[in-house]
């Protein structure tokens, strides 16, 4: 650290959310579940989480999530309450079943054509990790954190079955978010 600088009220112990900054952490869980094995950027999504078929995200594979290409019918946009965005990322506040949402989910254009920015990419993303691995986020989110030496332990926001915000609601301080960042710099 060459300089550090916090606002009246906040330190180094405070837990900063990092929002969509949550997803480059999913993305090294999944190079690290790809890099094991148990996963591989060709697999099916229908076939690891069945019951997303019927939806939009039937004829999708892990790079199409991962990329968000899945051509899903999705609009990021929160001020509308009864939007599909609005009602999943309430499920984080309410108690909602999160997976429940992405089964409405429905299909858009033909998977790997263009890139939307998707939320429920990341949670349909995270929930295929989860399966073919057999872990919950928290466990693989641990299992880095230790990796890479973070100094204090996170905070994530779950639904009310317990299903993380594996796309936005992870909590870090500032110094173990910059440890991500490096990851992401040096690999």
């Amino acid at each position: 650290v060459v300089h550090e600088w916090y606002a009246e009220g906040l330190g180094p112990e405070t837990l900063f959310l990092g929002a969509s900054m949550t997803k480059s952490v999913l993305a090294h869980l999944v190079g690290r579940a790809v890099s094991e094995g148990a996963l591989a950027l060709t697999d099916e999504v229908i076939n690891l989480v069945p019951e997303l078929s019927g939806t939009g995200y039937d004829g999708t594979c892990v790079t199409d999530v991962l990329t968000m290409t899945t051509g899903v019918e999705w609009v990021e946009d929160y001020r509308d309450p009864d939007s599909l965005a609005s009602r999943l990322l309430g499920c984080f506040a309410t108690g909602g079943d999160s997976r429940a949402q992405l089964r409405e989910v429905g299909a858009g254009v033909a998977p790997g054509i263009r890139f939307n920015y998707c939320t429920a990419d990341s949670q349909v993303l995270d929930w295929v990790r989860a399966r073919a691995t057999g872990r919950p986020y928290r466990e693989d989110v641990a299992r880095l954190w230790q990796d890479l030496g973070c100094g204090s332990d996170a905070a994530v926001a779950v639904d009310g079955t317990g299903v993380a915000m594996a796309g936005g609601g992870l909590a870090a301080t500032a110094r173990d978010w910059a440890r991500i960042a490096l990851l992401a710099v040096d690999g």
